[in-house]
């Protein structure tokens, strides 16, 4: 009985080691076995897969490329913010990988090397040999743009460069904030709420976060058209037009509903509504910060 509990036992923990070996092993194989293994990544994903943790680094032995990012001091990074696409010549195929160290074992041959941490990007050519470890270091120098506002906004964000035209470099739709990691430099943010815009330049340090809050100028119109003193509920049209812009009388809006709330930039307008063939119209003016309440009876 003693024996074969002892038997037992060791067998336990004889799987419970080869468990425990097989555990602790990354391997990564990416299309035709190219990316045989991922020996120093904390994070790796292969052709846009989500990021898997590797528990345990295997030795250092068998590797033949080393890719290293020096950030800027002050500024942290995710993994997953910073993404590596690799390129063998000769070879259709792309890999793309996360993570700020990595190590493979290639096959021999020269590598083609680009690293995108938001809009920065820097490429680099490699020669891989078996036996001989190249290791390839990036220091970018780069920091975080933010901008914030009250209300929903459209963005642009320009590159300003000495010489050249700014360069948009990103945009986002209808949002309160954003944020991206840029190149050290000087950039233009462009905000905007239908015709309503703020412009503002802004610089952005190694290692630094540049905040920019903007306050776009804009006031609040809110259309109704009534039939007998109550909401029309009934299908019809408005054209809002701007009457002092620079190109004169322009329509900025045509909402097709009895009621629409619209946010506007300061200035003077005219609201024209249309109802079984008939038409009303008022002119207002919108100050920055107003409430302007424009009720056209259709009878």
């Amino acid at each position: 009985m003693n024996n074969q509990w002892f038997s037992a036992g060791a067998l336990r923990l004889v799987l419970l080691v080869v468990l425990i070996t097989f555990s602790v092993t990354a391997v990564a194989v990416a299309p035709g076995g190219m990316f045989r293994r991922v020996e120093t990544a904390p994070h790796v994903a292969i052709k846009g897969i989500a990021p898997t943790a590797a528990t345990y680094p295997s030795p250092m032995t068998e590797q033949n490329l080393a890719l290293n990012v020096s950030l800027p001091s002050g500024l942290a990074l995710t993994d997953t913010e910073i993404a590596w696409d690799i390129h063998a010549s000769g070879n259709a195929v792309n890999t793309r990988l996360y993570g700020q160290k990595l190590g493979f074992t290639l096959p021999n041959g020269q590598y083609q090397i680009t690293l995108t941490i938001g809009a920065y990007r820097e490429n680099t050519s490699v020669s891989v040999q078996q036996g001989k470890l190249a290791v390839t270091t990036f220091n970018p120098r780069i920091g975080r743009l933010q901008g914030e506002s009250g209300l929903l906004a459209a963005w642009e964000v320009f590159a300003v460069k000495a010489g050249i035209p700014p360069e948009k470099i990103l945009s986002h739709e209808r949002v309160t904030r954003f944020q991206a990691i840029v190149p050290e430099g000087e950039y233009d943010v462009l905000a905007h709420i239908g015709d309503a815009q703020q412009l503002v330049r802004v610089r952005v340090g190694n290692g630094a976060s540049a905040l920019t809050r903007m306050d776009i100028p804009t006031g609040r119109v809110n259309l109704l058209a009534t039939l007998g003193n109550t909401p029309a509920m009934r299908p019809m049209s408005w054209k809002v037009f701007r009457l002092d812009g620079q190109s004169g009388r322009r329509e900025v809006a045509s909402p097709e509903r009895h009621s629409a709330s619209l946010v506007v930039p300061p200035g003077h307008y005219e609201a024209v509504a249309t109802l079984n063939g008939k038409q009303r119209s008022r002119a207002f003016t919108v100050s920055k910060g107003t409430l302007n309440s424009i009720v056209l009876a259709m009878d």
